[in-house]
């Protein structure tokens, strides 16, 4: 018979761990919501003179049209990604990879369509038009693609090259295939890291991985290297090879390029250039909201692709780390929602999303930094576009779903060891 002092500690001690696993939910909602926050007042403060130079090129035709534009547009995304999210974290995760082969389909039928529809913005096929609203049906491929790979993995011998990893193998190349035809190598990188993690952790052999990754990037290395489809791409390479050449020289002012159309004579290195000059006019504590000078038309795409050069300039060192410690506890927290999934398709759902946030939240600051090539991977939660937001919202619905059935789980232990209290007691 079990002493009662000693059932009380024990019990107390595991209802303080459930404590803990509840507070998984509300913790994620809170950095969620607080990074939702800094975007909708970012993307304000960022597009105000996007929307000026927009209305100087259309000669002031439509004067309808407010400053708050660029917010207006941000924000019905935002309310239809909460609504997704509710109902993904009231949707049964199993059910999503039950289905998972539905909506890779679709959304696989959407990046043909981008590729024969798509008009072609700045030299990329990366958005078809619905209804008149614009949708990246890449950044939802992602998600598709993480779900698929969870269940797949989840109900087959990882390691069985005929019936796993060569199929696997197929769908990631017609997937990655066409986001490269896009192209769109930012999100194409974020992706194959993403299946690397999920697939090392759900055990399959490194030899396994590291053959596919040899051969498929070797092959993506020649196309890259000869295709003119990928000139663009190249450029960028090229450009940030030539800007860390430069820095390496003592130079760093960068060679003067001037393009065809005859526009005003720009360093090799501009773009990087202004997204330094504004973090580090920053401080430390920043130049106060609004009080940005990077944004007034010397930073292309602030809003977007360099809202964290933005976010340090007006918020200093001190915001743009916030914002880092925020995606990192977002990470960590979804690593621990894995590491007590009740099933293996859980765990490597709640790994591939976590790491997904993470990872490209990464890229893009690391690229605003000077560390990686200029690529067009948004900030999460807060750069301005509404597919990526509906995309991590999603994700987000479906990481708390993954909770909730971690706290029925531990529930069961609870009731189980209480049980077994009560019979020792008697």
């Amino acid at each position: 018979m079990k002493h009662p002092a000693l059932a009380v500690i024990v019990n107390s001690r595991i209802r303080i761990k459930m404590l803990h696993i509840r507070r998984a939910n509300s913790d994620i909602i809170i950095m969620v919501g607080i990074l939702l926050a800094v975007g909708i007042v970012m993307v304000y403060s960022s597009s105000v003179f996007v929307f000026i130079s927009e209305q100087v090129k259309n000669g002031g035709k439509n004067n309808q049209i407010t400053s708050l534009v660029f917010l207006r547009k941000q924000l019905i995304p935002l309310l239809i990604g909460i609504i997704l999210c509710i109902v993904l974290l009231k949707t049964d995760y199993h059910l999503l990879g039950k289905i998972s082969w539905v909506f890779l389909g679709i959304t696989v039928c959407f990046l043909i369509a981008v590729l024969v529809f798509g008009p072609k913005i700045n030299g990329v096929h990366r958005w078809i038009k619905i209804g008149g609203v614009s949708i990246q049906p890449s950044e939802f491929v992602k998600i598709a693609l993480i779900i698929f790979i969870a269940d797949f993995l989840s109900k087959r011998d990882r390691n069985d090259v005929k019936k796993t990893l060569l199929p696997l193998l197929g769908v990631l190349v017609v997937v990655g295939g066409l986001i490269a035809l896009e192209p769109s190598f930012g999100i194409l990188s974020v992706i194959c890291m993403t299946c690397f993690v999920m697939l090392f952790m759900g055990g399959v052999k490194l030899i396994y991985l590291a053959a596919p990754v040899v051969l498929l990037g070797s092959i993506g290395v020649i196309g890259f290297m000869n295709s003119p489809k990928f000139a663009y791409a190249k450029a960028r390479v090229t450009k940030y090879v030539a800007i860390q050449e430069e820095n390496r020289n003592g130079s760093g002012k960068g060679k003067d390029t001037t393009k065809a159309s005859g526009e005003i004579k720009q360093p090799i290195n501009y773009q990087l250039q202004q997204s330094l000059y504004g973090i580090g006019a920053g401080g430390f504590l920043g130049k106060g909201l609004g009080e940005g000078k990077a944004k007034l038309l010397f930073l292309p795409y602030p809003h977007t692709d360099f809202i964290f050069s933005i976010i340090s300039e007006e918020a200093g060192l001190l915001g743009g780390a916030f914002v880092c410690i925020m995606f990192l506890l977002l990470f960590l927290k979804g690593v621990t929602i894995a590491w007590g999934s009740p099933d293996e398709m859980g765990k490597l759902l709640a790994v591939g999303i976590s790491f997904l946030l993470f990872i490209s939240a990464t890229v893009h600051i690391c690229v605003a930094c000077g560390i990686l090539p200029t690529t067009g991977v948004p900030l999460p939660f807060i750069s301005f576009g509404g597919s990526n937001l509906l995309a991590s919202l999603m994700s987000i619905g479906i990481l708390l779903n993954i909770s909730l059935h971690k706290d029925d789980s531990q529930e069961m232990i609870v009731k189980n060891e209480e049980q077994k209290d009560g019979e020792n007691e008697r």
